[in-house]
C-alpha cells in the first residue's frame, strides 16, 4: 500500500484535532494546527503536505466543524481567515526548504521559521483588514502576545519532523 493513502489523511485528521486544542489568548486563540501545518512540510514535503492541508481547508469550507469555531466558507472572510489561507502557504513554503537538496536539522529550523513568517505574514495582514485595526494593534494583540507559543511550535515542530522525515525516509 502507498504511504501517501495514510499519511496524507493522517496529517489531515491531526490538523483537525490541532484546531480542537484551543486557548484564547486575545482576538486570535491560539491553536496547535500551525503545528500540525509545520509538522507536515517537514516529514511530508510540500506536495503532500498541500495536498493534506488542502484536504483540511477543503472540509471546512464545506461546512464540517474543523476550524478551531466550526466551519464554513464564511469563516474565511472572518479576522483568521488569513490565517488558514496562511496554512497553505506554510506548508508549501516548509516542505520546498526542507526537502530540497540534503536533509540536514538546520535547513528544517529555517524552513520552519520561514513557514512561521509565511503564516503570521497572511494572518496578521487579513486580520488587520478584515477587524478594520492598526498594525500596532495587529502586532501588539497577535504577534507580541504569540511570541512564546511561536518559539515552542518552531523547537518542538523542527525537532519533531527532523525524527519523522528521517524514520519516514523521505
Amino acid at each position: 500500500m502507498n504511504a501517501n493513502f495514510i499519511l496524507i489523511p493522517t496529517f489531515t485528521l491531526l490538523t483537525v484535532l490541532g484546531a480542537w486544542i484551543e486557548i484564547p489568548l486575545g482576538p486570535v486563540p491560539f491553536i496547535m494546527s500551525d503545528f500540525v501545518v509545520l509538522l507536515s512540510g517537514l516529514a511530508l514535503g510540500p506536495w503532500r503536505a498541500c495536498l493534506s492541508i488542502g484536504i483540511y481547508l477543503m472540509l471546512g469550507a464545506l461546512g464540517l466543524p474543523v476550524f478551531a469555531d466550526g466551519g464554513g466558507i464564511l469563516y474565511f472572510w472572518g479576522n483568521t481567515g488569513g490565517f488558514l489561507v496562511g496554512f497553505l502557504l506554510a506548508a508549501a513554503v516548509v516542505g520546498m526548504i526542507s526537502h530540497h537538496g540534503q536533509h540536514r536539522f538546520y535547513k528544517d529550523a529555517l524552513a520552519t521559521i520561514c513557514g512561521q513568517i509565511t503564516f503570521f505574514a497572511f494572518g496578521m495582514a487579513w486580520f488587520k483588514v478584515s477587524a478594520n485595526v492598526s498594525w500596532m494593534y495587529t502586532v501588539e494583540n497577535i504577534l507580541m502576545v504569540f511570541l512564546v507559543p511561536i518559539a515552542i511550535k518552531f523547537v518542538t515542530a523542527t525537532t519533531c519532523g527532523y525524527f519523522i522525515r528521517k524514520k519516514l525516509g523521505f
